[in-house]
């Protein structure tokens, strides 16, 4: 990984929110693209909200801009303990890999604009809305207790 690449990823509890913040923009014009009948944008954009959600909660441990480094939805999910992950969102952030690229470049069945369809992105923001909502019940859990565990140490 080059310096330009790992200083894209940089690692700081406090930007957290930005990642969280875009990756909630994200998933908000894959719905515009859904309404405009942009099937293949709203499922790439569904995988980039998911992406930058997952790397939002790698901020928050304090992850590595290593062990951020990549686009998958799955192996960025491997930054919590397997115990951790219900298999529901591990199933959830595998349909999203699948949209990374197939959403954007032509294939054998034709150009992504002619095969993806509306069920195709309704799944994707399912998907992508299940790891959003994951991830952020999990910061509220971590903050409060981060924030409980200084206010015991604090007053001790």
């Amino acid at each position: 990984m080059s310096k330009k690449q790992a200083s894209a990823v940089k690692v700081s509890p406090s930007r957290t929110w930005d990642w969280l913040n875009q990756a909630k923009r994200d998933l908000a014009l894959a719905d515009i693209a859904i309404t405009n009948q942009y099937y293949e944008w709203s499922c790439y954009l569904c995988e980039q909200g998911a992406e930058k959600t997952l790397k939002g909660l790698g901020n928050f441990l304090r992850r590595t801009p290593k062990e951020l480094w990549g686009h998958s939805t799955n192996d960025l999910l491997r930054i919590l303990p397997l115990p951790l992950v219900p298999r529901e969102l591990d199933e959830a952030s595998r349909g999203l890999d699948e949209h990374a690229v197939a959403s954007r470049y032509p294939g054998i069945s034709g150009y992504p604009g002619k095969t993806y369809t509306l069920t195709d992105a309704k799944d994707a923001k399912q998907n992508a809305e299940l790891v959003f909502l994951f991830v952020e019940e999990l910061l509220a859990r971590l903050d409060t207790a981060v924030t409980d565990f200084n206010t015991e140490w604090s007053s001790k």
